[in-house]
């Protein structure tokens, strides 16, 4: 059952009560120097409608373009690095695992009213499409997701229970499954 949705009326006090409420947005960085521009600016607007104490976390590794000293001249966001992951941690998922829950365990610190999770690269959300969570019942809703535009496709929040363990790169195994098999419609994977 989808939420109850407030009625416009109910618009009048959003701003105020987001205002006494602590948002903590956090993002994965690698080799995103060119999107940085486009999502501090989407960000800083989502993050002023909340209280002063709210935090952007961002933790950053592996970028070879100018991620990193693009994200240090940001100084409203929290900057970690974990350098060079990819030697200790090869597979590129395990890679966003480590670095959402070192993100996690920093923003469950900091003890927020909300937590925002946002993919740098592919986030274009609008102010007036990130206050349409708030149309309805904060107390009858724990998440809201997708924050793209166009199609996406997350072959790994898609897998099954018999899956759970999964000691492989998602992407690695579309891909092979896509060159492997003239038989098999790759667009279908990716589209």
């Amino acid at each position: 059952n989808l939420p109850r949705r407030f009625s416009n009326h109910s618009r009048y006090g959003l701003l105020r009560t987001l205002k006494s409420l602590r948002l903590v947005v956090v993002a994965c960085a690698h080799n995103v120097a060119k999107e940085i521009p486009q999502f501090r600016s989407h960000v800083e607007q989502i993050i002023h409608l909340f209280h002063s104490s709210s935090r952007i976390l961002i933790f950053e590794s592996d970028s070879t373009d100018n991620t990193l000293a693009s994200l240090h001249q940001w100084t409203t966001a929290q900057v970690y690095t974990g350098g060079r992951l990819e030697p200790t941690i090869p597979a590129r998922s395990e890679r966003i695992a480590y670095c959402r829950n070192t993100l996690l365990h920093k923003a469950r610190m900091l003890e927020p009213d909300y937590l925002l999770t946002l993919d740098m690269d592919i986030f274009v959300g609008s102010l007036s499409a990130f206050q349409t969570n708030f149309d309805y019942d904060m107390k009858e809703w724990s998440v809201m997701t997708a924050n793209v535009g166009g199609s996406y496709y997350d072959i790994w929040a898609l897998r099954t229970l018999s899956e759970l363990n999964l000691n492989y790169d998602v992407w690695q195994r579309v891909w092979a499954l896509i060159r492997g098999s003239s038989k098999y419609c790759g667009e279908s994977v990716i589209d």
